[in-house]
């Protein structure tokens, strides 16, 4: 399914019936009476490989119900089966997937979205398990460097082709309408034109991809993840909802008296400790506090302003007292309004579980991200968002428990395996406190301090992503000149990290893009 955009403009449902159908951009059929739907089934079985895409209700797979459905075997020719449409001379619902469901179940059949994960999530919820999913166009777009991979915008950049909005079909803002209330002439063309650009871009894709290398991650990476996603979608998170509602209510009277504490110290005026601009006015013009970097909007308030403020001596205790209050009071609204009070809100009505999305597209080195809630962000440094993370409860009552696990040091093991280091090697393969024995190595000494060890942990880490003296001198207590030598004494004493990352820089300026061993390129 191709994501809606923005919708910006309101039509109304009468004008809705009155507007011309989208002019097709191919040979479109209106599948209405199963003879005709058992002759494209049929012929899909014999290709061997479609493109289908979904037409639902809404964006959320977990409540949105199906409302029709497309398939192209070529380019410039697709079908449209409707199912759930509201009017209108349809396959009933049960009778079309009955017909439909071995043809997504075949193991034989090799199939082809765009954007699959939200049109798997969709025909689960449906009751049909698709089965072979070969390839995945919006992957396969990510994977070949595209920046824009929405079907309509690959439509336009590659094919040269304008696509319907879906603003034009359903409209925007309070007189919007579903999909199900959309005429089904008019829908056709739009959704029939979905599963044939889906079906373009996989013929395309499939030979641009052997020039990216990117074979090996598609193949054995991303599509074989997808089934794991979408279990871990379904299956959702239970929440203690009793717990958020209880913190929710302790928090909101912590803020109060956090907002009554600063009235206070300021002599009882008003002050908006949301307002950057009013707590600078106070912090910088009135108290005296050192100026931070001045921003279109007057100077900066954000934590690490604030932090250096805090550590800048012999200031007016006030700013010290303010200071300390704006951050507390960013930490529990934040925690409030993002985690403990949104999160109930996101429960699904039938499973009382929050189903979070997983992306695999969602950043450029292949990392997942989430959202909706956004599951990978959640607190965890602090006491309060430890609490928020306990609100995720196993299924206790069935026998399940939650099970934590986690690589030890696995970004240093990938960097001696990479870079053949001598030195690195050995510390793992003798078992060593990798951090402790960089610092022996470093400091040339037998006993380590936890200053030392410290310090050699943030090098460690660090030079993976280019730490140069300015970031070592903010996060220890060494001046620029210090953290310079020190990332000097480091790669002298690990050449071969040293040699790999600037063999890494060479190839990225020679090439244009950084490579991983699996073939991701960035």
């Amino acid at each position: 399914m191709d994501m809606m955009g923005d919708l910006s403009s309101s039509v109304s449902v009468e004008t809705i019936t009155q507007l011309d159908p989208p002019k097709p951009l191919g040979e479109y059929e209106t599948i209405t009476d199963t003879s005709s739907l058992r002759s494209m089934i049929n012929q899909i079985s014999t290709n061997g490989e479609f493109a289908f895409d979904t037409e639902t209700t809404g964006l959320n797979p977990m409540s949105s119900d199906l409302v029709g459905l497309s398939f192209a075997l070529k380019s410039g020719h697709a079908w449209y089966v409707p199912v759930g449409h509201t009017e209108g001379t349809q396959i009933s619902f049960s009778e079309g997937l009955t017909l439909l469901r071995p043809l997504f179940e075949n193991e034989l059949i090799n199939k082809i979205a765009h954007n699959a994960n939200f049109d798997l999530m969709v025909l689960a919820s449906a009751g049909i398990e698709v089965k072979t999913l070969g390839f995945d166009t919006m992957i396969a777009a990510a994977l070949c460097g595209h920046r824009s991979i929405g079907l309509k915008q690959l439509a336009l950049q590659i094919f040269q082709q304008n696509m319907t909005e879906i603003k034009t079909l359903i409209g925007v803002g309070k007189k919007q309408i579903t999909m199900a209330q959309v005429p089904i002439d008019k829908a056709s063309p739009y959704a029939a034109a979905d599963a044939d650009f889906t079906w373009r871009l996989y013929e395309y894709l499939k030979h641009e991809i052997l020039e990216h290398q990117a074979s090996y991650v598609n193949e054995e990476i991303e599509i074989p993840l997808l089934p794991v996603i979408i279990e871990m979608q379904r299956n959702g998170m239970i929440i203690n909802k009793a717990a958020l509602a209880e913190m929710s209510e302790q928090l909101g009277t912590d803020v109060e008296q956090i907002k009554q504490a600063a009235t206070s110290i300021v002599g009882g005026r008003e002050l908006n400790l949301a307002s950057n601009q009013q707590v600078a006015n106070l912090l910088i013009d009135e108290l005296g506090a050192p100026k931070t970097r001045k921003t279109k909007t007057g100077w900066s308030m954000d934590a690490n302003a604030l932090e250096k403020i805090r550590e800048t001596p012999r200031l007016d205790d006030r700013v010290y007292q303010i200071a300390d209050a704006v951050l507390k009071f960013r930490e529990l609204t934040k925690l409030k309004s993002t985690y403990v009070d949104a999160l109930p809100l996101l429960a699904n009505p039938s499973t009382q579980r929050v189903h979070t999305s997983f992306n695999q597209v969602g950043s450029a080195t292949g990392r997942l991200s989430s959202n909706d809630p956004n599951v990978q962000n959640i607190p965890v440094r602090t006491e309060l968002g430890r609490k928020v993370r306990k609100a995720f409860v196993a299924d206790f009552a069935n026998g399940w428990q939650f099970l934590a696990a986690d690589y030890s040091q696995i970004e240093l093991r990938i960097l001696a395996h990479l870079s053949q280091d001598p030195g690195l090697l050995e510390a793992f393969s003798n078992s060593e406190d990798i951090h402790a024995s960089t610092a022996r190595a470093m400091y040339g000494v037998k006993e380590v301090s936890a200053d030392q060890r410290r310090v050699a942990k943030i090098l460690n880490f660090g030079v993976i992503y280019g730490l140069g003296p300015i970031g070592v001198a903010r996060q220890t207590d060494l001046t620029r000149k210090q953290g310079q030598e020190f990332i000097d004494l480091y790669f002298g004493k690990y050449p071969g990290i040293h040699n790999y990352i600037e063999q890494a820089k060479q190839s990225a300026r020679d090439t244009g893009f950084a490579q991983t061993v699996t073939g991701r390129r960035r």
